[in-house]
């Protein structure tokens, strides 16, 4: 059942986690710099990835604290700074090694996402209060936006399973809509 431990598996700074595209791994992402792979069969640790600090000007990002799991092997990535709230949105795919920035497509700070459950698509909101989103598919590639949907600050974000549908609430001084 729900309520029934079947296994301790110890993960240092656990702030997030994804299941991979074929269901065999759960990926966690942590305030540790690493992420790290559990198999679903044997809730053992099958891999911890140190992830590498990126140097934007004067700001370290070293915490990747979200992972969300794409086709290709790829996960969008949340790496954050260890030292304020500011964060960069990578992808990152760790058979190759690679880490990409993809700051240049959220140019307002990185907000909420949410991922389609075949894994194609992200829609991904801006940081700030200007409403922005935009949607990614599983290469990081822009497919559609950035489009402000209600100017406001999007708090949440979902994707229904086949990516033919998106949700936002967006808080604004007189409250929040779903949009």
């Amino acid at each position: 059942g729900i309520a029934t431990r079947v296994a301790r598996v110890d993960v240092p700074g656990a702030s997030s986690a994804d299941i991979s595209v074929d269901g065999t791994t759960v990926w966690i992402g942590t305030v540790t710099q690493q992420a790290v792979a559990i198999d679903t069969a044997t809730l053992q640790v099958t891999a911890r990835y140190a992830i590498p600090a990126q140097i934007a000007p004067s700001a370290t990002f070293d915490r990747p604290e979200e992972l969300i799991a794409v086709n290709g092997g790829n996960f969008l990535m949340r790496l954050r700074q260890s030292s304020s709230s500011q964060s960069m949105l990578m992808l990152w795919n760790p058979t190759a090694s690679a880490l990409t920035s993809l700051n240049s497509v959220v140019q307002s700070g990185l907000g909420p996402m949410a991922r389609t459950a075949d894994h194609s698509k992200v829609i991904v909101a801006a940081g700030d209060t200007s409403g922005q989103v935009l949607l990614l598919d599983s290469n990081g590639n822009v497919i559609a936006g950035p489009t402000t949907v209600a100017q406001g600050t999007v708090g949440f974000a979902a994707a229904n399973p086949n990516g033919t549908g998106f949700a936002v609430a967006v808080t604004t001084s007189s409250g929040t809509q779903i949009v």
